[in-house]
């Protein structure tokens, strides 16, 4: 995925959690009193692009508070020196539910194919507050597919599923309206699609269409035969910090048998549980160090205090007791090495 976790737009003094109070109650000051504005910024940070194809693209990002609006600027070139904002349809497709956990998402359409945008954003906050990216003119870049092909290089037609998944909050367990998912196919894809979460009676789900994924070598349809391994990436918003902020899940598509190929809603399938121990963290067949090195960065997380741990990834929890630990090491290694039969891979 094309993200810039690390990179946050601020020159804001409210970082942390009190400073953010201290800055929200200098605001209702400064404006009640004296009728000016606060000199508080909010943070923008995890700007990313997704459900790129050829006349379109979405931008996203996450911000250090509640959003009221957004809005962006597209630029031909890498300065920022020719907006063509004015000739595109522009608009903010994130629900009131995300944009109360500062995530926004923008769609751009209008676009030429093969061709390379540049842009800039501003957020509005319900406190506020505001803010902007970039800082230091190096704008963010996306690069439009090529024409939407329907028809695969072994002449069958491209039919992708679409997917429908179950999402919830840090904890596992709570519904999750509001949060964006990406979904792509890694080593595959160029950019992922995204799709925000709705609420349904008790849970949150997720509804993606596979067929708007475009092939990272190419840059035509992603043709998908079934098999291949899916990342889901998740964006929580005010529920997590930054470092915390993308908890990342690997699945696998359902194979396809239907000739000529039909699309269909599916669920993704689990990747390979020799002996019921879904140990393939990494969806490659065979439970080797890649997992093992997946599973050191999840050791010590949990979801037994009070607030929610965003690092915590149930996957990793193998004995189902809430922490990852020596117990799931155990059950880890005990199946360390299995490699599960290549005839079941695509």
């Amino acid at each position: 995925m094309r993200y810039s976790a690390a990179k946050r737009y601020s020159g804001s003094i409210c970082k942390t959690a009190r400073q953010r109070n201290i800055c929200a109650f200098q605001a209702i000051i400064l404006f009640t009193f004296y009728g000016l504005p606060s000199f508080c910024f909010a943070e923008i940070y995890n700007i990313s692009f997704s459900d790129v194809t050829p006349r379109a693209f979405s931008v996203v990002w996450v911000s250090s508070e509640a959003v009221d609006s957004a809005k962006l600027h597209v630029y031909a070139d890498s300065q920022g020196q020719y907006e063509i904002t004015n000739n595109l349809t522009i608009s903010t497709v994130s629900p009131l539910d995300a944009l109360q956990r500062g995530i926004v998402k923008i769609d751009v359409k209008g676009l030429l194919a093969d061709t390379d945008y540049f842009v800039a954003g501003e957020t509005f906050s319900k406190s506020g507050n505001s803010s902007t990216f970039p800082e230091a003119d190096i704008y963010s870049q996306v690069h439009t597919t090529l024409e939407t092909t329907r028809i695969g290089d072994d002449g069958k037609p491209i039919a992708n599923d679409l997917i429908k998944q179950t999402v919830f909050e840090p904890d596992g367990v709570s519904a999750a309206p509001g949060v964006l998912v990406f979904f792509s196919i890694p080593g595959k894809s160029k950019y992922p699609v995204s799709s925000f979460a709705v609420q349904e009676q008790s849970s949150s789900t997720v509804l993606v269409d596979l067929n708007n994924l475009y092939s990272k070598s190419t840059l035509k349809s992603l043709n998908l035969v079934g098999g291949e391994s899916v990342e889901i990436s998740q964006l929580d918003g005010l529920s997590c910090e930054a470092n915390t902020q993308i908890p990342l899940k690997v699945r696998r598509l359902v194979k396809q048998f239907d000739n000529p190929p039909l699309a269909k809603i599916e669920a993704l399938e689990s990747c390979f549980s020799p002996e019921g121990k879904g140990s393939d963290f990494n969806c490659d067949g065979n439970i080797g160090f890649g997992d093992f090195n997946l599973f050191i960065g999840k050791f010590g997380s949990s979801k037994t205090s009070q607030s929610p741990n965003c690092s915590f990834n149930i996957d990793f929890d193998l004995n189902n007791d809430k922490i990852v630990d020596f117990g799931d090491f155990n059950l880890f290694l005990s199946v360390f090495g299995k490699v599960e039969n290549s005839a079941a891979q695509p």
